[in-house]
């Protein structure tokens, strides 16, 4: 079973993303250990689940909260796809003005913080895919 991905576009675009890279799927156990050291360095859990097509590590943040997963899948033509999905946030928290007048405004506040935190991390997280592929 393939882990569902969603592309790029439209009302996704900042919460899934994901890469191709052709003739890498031999650096799949390798990028594995890599992207669970990357976020436990920064201080998050991360659990491992592996399946036939490939990995998902499910990233915790604190109180063990789930943050996001990233999925390792060795595609059948050698190709190494690579994504990065965020846990869907409230909506209602971050885009309305509404919970600040009903004094939700701090936790209004925290969740685009949160989302700054995410967005850093990431950038990172791309860099650190970018330049391990790009090893011979």
């Amino acid at each position: 079973m393939k882990p569902y991905i969603i592309d790029a576009g439209a009302l996704y675009w900042q919460k899934h993303m994901r890469s191709v890279y052709r003739g890498k799927s031999d650096k799949l156990n390798e990028l594995q250990s890599r992207v669970v050291t990357f976020f436990t360095a920064k201080g998050f859990k991360a659990n491992i689940k592996e399946n036939v097509s490939g990995t998902v590590i499910s990233v915790n943040g604190p109180n063990s909260v789930k943050i996001l997963d990233v999925c390792l899948v060795s595609e059948p033509d050698s190709s190494l796809l690579v994504s990065f999905e965020r846990v869907e946030e409230s909506l209602i928290l971050r885009n309305s003005p509404f919970p600040a007048l009903l004094g939700a405004g701090i936790l209004t506040l925290k969740s685009q913080k949160s989302a700054e935190i995410l967005e850093n991390l990431e950038k990172e997280f791309w860099r650190m895919i970018d330049e391990f592929v790009t090893l011979p």
